[in-house]
């Protein structure tokens, strides 16, 4: 592919076809559907940049886990915010690459973890996705990267058994009682997972206008 550090300069998304051995020695392929980056909301017109967003938009709805590629050199900024709110949105499974990690100086073993608590912090809607630090210019950490790809994929794809599930509710409305609106409140009978990629979750309850 040719590239270029100017903005807007990628119209289109690519898709691209890669096979890497994992860890217990299958050979696992992957489609990596590359968007154009999306540039502050302000700067969009109606025209070819307003249907490159939506391109990657749509890219977003037909991927099994979304690559939300921040710049560690640059912070988060607005964009980014709005960015996890729609993969959130869209129900799509999530990694979170912090690219540019060669660029901080002065690192030491904390420096991650602050990095990781500030994106926690700044992006809510993503708290639980995870965090990997790489380098596009050079290939640092790419194959973790991928890893991280595994697992959250394999999550997208999880299927809880009622059982289990019902545990959790249970333990979870002893820990925090649902609401109550003019003294009615709020009970769950029941759950039950009906899909996956998402994990969708159907509850059966007493009123569904006392949950928010």
């Amino acid at each position: 592919a040719i590239v270029s550090d100017v903005a807007g300069t990628t119209r289109d998304t690519v898709d691209s076809l890669i096979t890497r051995e994992r860890g217990n020695g299958e050979e696992k392929k992957y489609r990596i559907i590359d968007t154009a980056g999306i540039r502050k909301k302000k700067k969009v017109e109606y025209g070819s940049e307003f249907f490159m967003i939506n391109r990657a938009f749509k890219a977003m709805k037909r991927a099994d886990t979304v690559v939300l590629m921040l710049d560690a050199a640059n912070g988060i900024v607005d964009q980014d915010r709005i960015l996890a709110e729609r993969i959130s949105s869209e129900g799509r499974s999530c990694v979170i690459a912090l690219n540019k990690w060669d660029l901080i100086p002065n690192k030491d073993e904390n420096t991650f973890q602050k990095a990781v608590d500030h994106i926690r912090s700044s992006l809510p809607t993503l708290k639980w996705a995870e965090v990997a630090v790489i380098s596009a210019a050079t290939g640092q950490r790419t194959e973790k990267l991928l890893e991280a790809i595994d697992k959250s994929s394999l999550q997208f794809s999880k299927r809880v058994s009622t059982n289990v599930l019902n545990e959790v509710v249970n333990d979870a409305t002893m820990w925090m009682a649902p609401p109550t609106i003019r003294s009615r409140s709020g009970k769950i009978y029941y759950a039950l997972q009906v899909s996956t990629a998402p994990p969708t979750f159907v509850f059966f309850v007493n009123d569904p206008k006392l949950f928010t």
